[in-house]
């Protein structure tokens, strides 16, 4: 039989290393080949391996048989994962109100008074009884759930009441993953402990030192909460699986953020945080209504080394850091992944909360869907993903992105110029660290 390389792979060579690292889009698989010459991918698989380690990449993907399509492949994996019925993902958002007034919320519509804004117990009975149905009439096997806002903490008994329901589920032999995305201010120490026994894990938000956070992250009031966040974020972590500490970035906390990594790694938080993310502020709902400039803005070069400086920076002081090199496919494009909102309103991403929705959960527990947007977004095959080496984990672009539904924002050329440097980043952080 006769083998070639992916071409999906990504070849990843590190400086001082006789490992060449490959990154395969379609499958995720990441491994290494040992060189005792320069690679050429022109050249047999077989040259640069044994029996036993093209067999690995072999089953990675990253080598596969001469006779085999791989764009017909890519069809095939993309078809089976987004028609596979037996998981589904939800992102809920239980109240739009928030008791903070960060100055660059996305979510610009989530203040119209002209609509609900906390999830009541009796239209999380009837979100319930939809999942029950998915649960018994299409043999779903596992869920993922997000619990999100404003902040959903907001709702403490409604969290409490749903996380607890959804515990159900596993006794019918169903694989539920929980996590709930707070600015973590009212997360103390006892309910983070009862909220533990449910919810699997946690995403916290810091925008640096306290003098930066208090002023991009206040309470409607104006007082600072970076005191209120960080004693809970040390209060909380040990009781969940996983706790990720997101950290947003812009020109005016950039040059402060190290100082937020330090003060962190003194309070011992390297060990007990799961992961660290560094991320760009995105651009608001109506910003994008609008085309606004800053959309392309937040992928320029510039951007994205900086982040990827702090991200090095990180894990020398002992964080780990998440496959952020990995975008999709996006949950825009698949049937069983949606956001719902407080009035059951349902929505193909959370990035189109409060705008149209595509449809609700009526009052039987049943998924209505009345806009055409949700057929485009779950039947779309842009031509240009199957032949692009990053196209299995872009898909095409991102439609918010892409100035609000109208088209998709294409990042090929962004890969190009990060992505090598973004897997070696990952790679120091996971792989480097387990042969030190």
């Amino acid at each position: 039989m006769k083998l070639k390389w992916s071409q999906y792979n990504i070849y990843v060579p590190i400086n001082g290393s006789r490992k060449l690292f490959i990154f395969n889009t379609l499958t995720r698989g990441i491994a290494s080949i040992d060189m005792e010459q320069d690679f050429d991918v022109q050249k047999r698989p077989e040259e640069y391996g044994e029996k036993d380690s093209i067999e690995k990449l072999t089953n990675l993907g990253m080598v596969v048989n001469c006779n085999i399509d791989e764009e017909l492949l890519f069809r095939y994996f993309f078809n089976k994962w987004r028609y596979d019925k037996t998981h589904r993902g939800f992102i809920i958002s239980l109240t739009s109100l928030c008791n903070f007034s960060c100055s660059y919320c996305y979510e610009s519509y989530k203040d119209n008074n002209n609509r609900n804004q906390m999830m009541t117990g009796l239209n999380w009975t009837k979100l319930f009884k939809f999942l029950e149905k998915s649960v018994s009439e299409e043999s779903v096997k596992s869920l993922s759930i997000a619990f999100f806002g404003g902040e959903p903490l907001l709702n403490y008994e409604v969290v409490l009441q749903a996380a607890q329901d959804l515990r159900e589920f596993a006794v019918l032999g169903v694989k539920v993953d929980t996590t709930i995305i707070t600015n973590g201010s009212l997360l103390n120490k006892e309910k983070a402990k009862e909220m533990a026994n449910y919810i699997e894990s946690i995403q916290f938000t810091l925008d640096g030192i306290p003098s930066d956070h208090d002023l991009r992250r206040p309470y409607k009031d104006g007082r600072g909460s970076f005191k209120d966040v960080f004693k809970n974020l040390v209060n909380s972590i040990e009781f969940f699986k996983e706790v990720f500490l997101r950290i947003s970035v812009d020109e005016d906390n950039y040059d402060r953020i190290l100082e937020l990594i330090s003060y962190l790694k003194k309070y011992g938080l390297a060990e007990k945080i799961s992961f660290i993310g560094f991320s760009w502020i995105f651009p608001t709902q109506s910003d994008l209504e609008s085309f606004h400039p800053m959309r392309p803005n937040i992928f320029d070069r510039e951007k994205i080394d900086k982040i990827q400086i702090l991200q090095g920076e990180a894990i020398k002081s002992g964080f780990k850091i998440s496959k952020d090199f990995i975008d999709g496919p996006c949950m825009l494009v698949s049937p069983n992944t949606f956001a719902i909102d407080e009035e059951l309103k349902v929505y193909k991403c959370p990035g189109f909360l409060y705008q149209k929705p595509s449809g609700y959960i009526d009052s039987l527990g049943n998924l209505i869907i009345d806009d055409n947007f949700w057929y485009e977004s779950v039947t779309l095959e842009p031509s240009c993903a199957y032949k692009c080496v990053y196209g299995p984990i872009c898909l095409g672009g991102c439609r918010w992105l892409g100035a609000n539904k109208s088209n998709n924002l294409c990042k090929k050329d962004i890969y190009d110029r990060t992505l090598k440097e973004k897997i070696k980043i990952y790679l120091n952080s996971v792989y480097m660290s387990k042969d030190s």
